[in-house]
């Protein structure tokens, strides 16, 4: 089940999504319904739900049931063509950014061809006057922050061009001390105390944050902590050709190749207990299955019956999800008539925005694909709700037909009011919708914070093997803008806070990298060759904790980052986490950082022992399965490669990495642990290294309890089989030959080939397989 966990952080949290409407089927009586028997069911062809289905199907193949409600797949990914067969426009989720790693690598392992976008604009309005964001520096007359003082003087505006008054309200925000959000629940009236309410109106016309209000202020703030690395000038916007639904296209390919069952027009009606675990009614069928994950979001999920569902439905976690509604108008021209508008100028416009009026936000695609069909994004509402939604939705109606003449004339009215100085003519086409649930954020009457409506969703009811996945349930969407989705049982948000110390020192690694081994080296060294080390009475997993772990169930005080914060500096510690997701403090403070990295055919074939002797991931598969995992960047604390090159491209701009492979520890004991010793600040003899190599030999380390986690507590606990083997089992280099299949060898070698080739900041770093 731990695959399935898992899922519930895939990464459909990295995108902005919408949606369309239902289309029912009719039901029939339940006794003259088809009855199903299904290892695993998955509810919803959103992105959620097609990409866990993605990543089960090869394992369940025919086992794998999905139902979805419509009779399309994608849920609130949704692209339309002007005309039958024609190029596609997005209606909802447009772009992924270059900085996510992981869906970037999706795409590429599906041969979804991208698009890179270079600098970007927006051109602002506000109260009949024009400024310009941009990814790149624009002259300061021109810029937001003259727009704050020009447009709204009460406002206490940046003096000078070095700051963002955006950013200073922002880092204020962040700042505020966790009582003034309590008291101060609702993000618009968190807004008007902090800044008044001419400050509230500038943060809306310059800021995509825009809510009316009953959404909470710390949900808010959460999410802009979460997401403050995702629009940096380093991020470029990257196009799917084909849209966005090229993902759930070909995953759905995918997954129906490896035999899933999919039934579409095939809503949940009710999700019950049975004996086989759940039964789940739909107009058509009845399924019976042990397992379920469901992408529906709240508003769906509020028409099922059932003794499951309405225990999800009646948690204080889904009752203070809000749903909210995007308008999206679509229309095609004749012309790129925007273009000859002195705004326009010699600048790249990606949007406009306004709020002078309903128009809100205005689409214009510069990526090659869908510049050539001159569409645009006409109107693009994402304000959450008020008298403009309810005005778009008497003029847009169902969307189905084709667009009002009322609906033409609001449109052109509007952009012609922007674009004051060319013509705007009759659009060709035009198509709107309405998305119901465009997004989701909590409510502000709601007491929980967004990592523990994520925890929740793992388990939101009292039955196992019930979860709930997609964007609507995590609501921070990333970490530090890393956009890998970490583990649920990590205490990042503690961990951000932690203060590291210059004489603290974290081994850093990809997880089954010889981490342990290196805590052993470590240890002795600091204690300058003294063998009394490795037998004092205290386990090296307590000489060096894992910086973001905690157990199922564990009280935050108990939580090993928080003890850490009580220890004095000079603190030892492991992390997996990537460079770009460690805690500022540990980069800033001049901590060192030791980087240990083995080669990944030595490292899956460890990965793969490791999981079957852990009993809680109920890990069912073989060692192509870990194989198909690393090849399709799945790994717990992100992809191999990825983390490899957050480390090494540093190198040479943090003075406090050190490198070392697994391999320099098994060929070059002595030179490579004397390096190690200096870094550190030591100067061993050969005699005390020569200590620290019989005492941490794997051998030694075998029969030293104290080096190999085999106390008796994490045995009786369940957390490790030793009947399978000990933690520390092998540390031999080469061992994947007597393990690899060719095919599996052939599949490695490609991988490494065309990650290599993608990272070309690691073509030094060398890997010794033998």
């Amino acid at each position: 089940m731990a695959h399935l966990v898992v899922l519930s952080i895939s990464l459909s949290t990295y995108l902005v999504v919408t949606k369309l409407g239902c289309e029912m089927a009719v039901t029939v009586p339940r006794d003259s319904r088809t009855v199903l028997d299904c290892d695993v069911l998955i509810i919803g062809t959103g992105f959620a739900g097609s990409f866990a289905a993605y990543s089960l199907a090869p394992q369940y193949g025919k086992g794998l049931c999905v139902i979805e409600r419509n009779a399309r797949d994608g849920g609130r990914i949704l692209d339309v063509s002007e005309y039958p067969g024609g190029p596609v426009f997005a209606m909802g989720a447009k772009r992924i950014m270059s900085g996510q790693t992981a869906i970037n690598a999706l795409a590429h392992e599906l041969g979804i061809p991208l698009e890179v976008v270079g600098e970007e604009t927006e051109l602002l309005k506000s109260r009949g006057r024009y400024y310009y964001k941009s990814t790149s520096s624009i002259p300061e007359h021109e810029g937001v922050n003259q727009m704050c003082r020009d447009v709204f003087p009460t406002t206490n505006c940046s003096k000078d061009g070095k700051s963002s008054t955006i950013t200073g309200m922002l880092e204020a925000l962040t700042a505020l001390p966790g009582e003034e959000l309590v008291e101060h629940a609702d993000f618009a009236t968190l807004l008007r105390w902090q800044f008044g309410e001419e400050g509230k109106a500038y943060f809306d016309a310059a800021t995509p944050i825009r809510y009316n209000g009953g959404v909470s202020s710390a949900a808010i703030l959460d999410r802009i902590a979460a997401n403050s690395g995702r629009w940096s000038s380093t991020q470029r916007s990257v196009y799917p050709i084909g849209g966005m639904s090229e993902f759930i296209t070909r995953m759905q390919v995918a997954g129906k190749a490896a035999g899933m069952r999919v039934f579409h027009s095939e809503p949940a009606l009710a999700i019950s207990t049975s004996r086989m675990g759940f039964s789940v009614d739909t107009p058509r069928l009845v399924i019976n299955t042990p397992r379920i994950l469901s992408s529906m979001d709240p508003l769906a999920f509020q028409g099922v019956s059932g003794n499951v569902a309405e225990s999800v439905k009646m948690s204080v976690e889904f009752q203070g999800i809000v749903s909210v509604p995007w308008v999206t108008v679509t229309a095609w021209w004749n012309e790129r008539w925007w273009e000859q508008s002195e705004l326009y100028g010699n600048r790249t416009f990606t949007a406009v925005s306004s709020y002078d009026s309903c128009f809100r936000e205005m689409d214009i695609a510069v990526h090659p694909y869908a510049r050539r069909q001159n569409a645009t994004r006409v109107v693009y509402d994402r304000g959450g709700g008020g008298t403009c939604i309810d005005m778009w939705r008497l003029l847009i109606g169902s969307g189905e037909e084709p667009a009002s003449e009322q609906l033409i004339r609001e449109v052109l009215k509007d952009l012609q009011q922007v674009f004051y100085d060319v013509h705007v003519p009759r659009p060709r086409t035009v198509k709107g919708f309405i998305f119901n649930n465009g997004g989701h954020i909590q409510h502000a009457r709601s007491t929980k914070t967004n990592h523990e409506v994520l925890q929740w969703s793992m388990r939101p009811t009292p039955y196992t093997n019930f979860a709930l996945i997609g964007e609507a349930y995590n609501i921070r969407k990333n970490y530090k803008g890393c956009l890998v989705k970490y583990p649920h049982y990590l205490t990042l948000d503690e961990v951000e806070k932690f203060q590291a110390s210059p004489l603290d020192v974290a081994v850093c690694s990809v997880q089954k990298s010889g981490t342990t081994w290196m805590d052993s080296i470590i240890s002795g060294i600091l204690a300058d060759g003294d063998p009394g080390v490795y037998n004092d009475g205290v386990s090296i997993s307590i000489k060096f904790p894992l910086l973001c772990f905690c157990k199922p169930n564990q009280r935050p005080e108990e939580w090993l980052v928080n003890l850490m914060k009580l220890m004095p500096p000079g603190r030892t510690f492991n992390t997996h986490l990537s460079y770009d997701a460690l805690p500022a403090s540990l980069t800033a403070s001049g901590a060192k950082k030791v980087y240990i990295y083995r080669n990944p055919k030595d490292t899956v074939v460890a990965t793969y022992y490791h999981n079957i002797f852990l009993p809680r991931m109920q890990f069912n598969g073989d060692l192509a399965d870990v194989v198909d995992s690393f090849v399709k960047d799945r790994f717990a604390f992100g992809p191999y490669f990825e983390h490899l090159a957050s480390y090494w491209k540093r190198r040479h701009e943090d003075a406090n990495i050190f490198f070392c492979s697994f391999e320099d520890l098994k060929n070059d004991f002595e030179k490579t642990v004397a390096r190690l010793a200096q870094y550190l600040g030591k100067s061993l003899t050969a005699e005390q290294i020569a200590v620290i190599h019989r005492e941490t030999d794997f051998k030694a380390a075998q029969g030293n309890r104290l080096l190999n986690r085999s106390d008796n507590d994490v045995h009786a606990g369940g957390i490790f089989d030793l009947s399978k083997h000990l933690f520390v089992r092998n540390g031999s280099v080469g061992q994947w030959k007597k393990e690899f299949t060719p095919e599996m060898n052939s599949k490695m070698d490609a991988w490494i080939d065309r990650k290599m080739t993608q990272f070309p900041e690691l073509q030094d770093m060398k890997f010794v397989y033998e």
